[in-house]
């Protein structure tokens, strides 16, 4: 069983994920954080599986929240689900540590598969 921390400064979205990690993955726990320095207090407190962050979340940017988190909790596993370009966006987000990027516009499954493939050990983008 695994913990994921969902770092996204939209509630509706970050609903959406967690009912459907609870639900598809059985996942234990699903903790959420909307900016980037209550992300890192999170994953200090949980030490999360996984977490899974958009690139444009507020007082730490997404980019800039990667290495934080790493800090405060070594072993997470990192996966960007953004709106951003991929083509753009994934390199330098795989360069800062992260396992994954998937787009939010993916139909749910894949972002689920993207999830389990990090979880896992593998990198998807």
């Amino acid at each position: 069983m695994s913990t994921i921390l969902i770092i996204d400064d939209h509630p509706a979205f970050r609903m959406i994920v967690r009912l459907q990690l609870m639900q598809l993955l059985s996942v234990e726990q699903v903790v959420e954080a909307d900016n980037g320095q209550t992300a890192v207090e999170m994953a200090r407190q949980y030490k999360p599986d996984l977490a899974i962050l958009d690139l444009d979340i507020p007082r730490i940017s997404g980019l800039d929240v990667i290495p934080r988190l790493k800090l405060v909790h070594p072993s997470i596993r990192l996966m960007v689900l953004s709106g951003h370009d991929a083509a753009t966006f994934a390199p330098r987000a795989m360069r800062s540590g992260v396992h994954g990027f998937v787009g939010k516009s993916q139909d749910m499954k894949e972002i689920l598969r993207g999830v389990e493939a990090v979880l896992a050990g593998y990198s998807v983008v």
